[in-house]
């Protein structure tokens, strides 16, 4: 757990704007470990809801029909952009706020990116 965290840390220096994040399990909604620029940011209550958002969406994929899945759940609101999305095949998701104005869409999903194999690895590795 020690490296998600570590990673969770990385990422908080290196998203810009980056508020808040959280490893969390799919489907309780638990958070194991959250990494925080702003303490009365609520991460693991933000985090449980957004989980139950990604369960709607696959819902919404699979009532098209189709045999995808849902990628990420991407929230906009007046300041902060939020984003969950399932760490690889692993019953995992992490969820990043950032604060929208010192931050762009684009680029917090190019960072993500960056990140996906490395917390994919650190999560597949601490549930074995």
């Amino acid at each position: 757990m020690d490296k998600i965290q570590e990673i969770l840390y990385e990422m908080s220096k290196d998203i810009p704007g980056y508020v808040a994040g959280a490893v969390v399990e799919n489907e309780e909604g638990l958070t194991i470990v959250e990494e925080r620029n702003v303490p009365d940011i609520d991460i693991q209550i933000s985090a449980a809801y957004s989980v139950e958002a990604l369960k709607f969406q696959e819902r919404v994929v699979s009532a098209l029909n189709s045999n995808d899945k849902a990628r990420a759940i991407i929230s906009i609101s007046g300041n902060y952009l939020i984003i969950t999305q399932p760490i690889g095949s692993s019953n995992f998701c992490l969820h990043i706020i950032t604060n929208r104005e010192k931050s762009a869409l684009g680029i917090i999903l190019a960072l993500l990116s960056k990140y996906e194999q490395i917390l994919n690895k650190a999560v597949s590795e601490w549930v074995l």
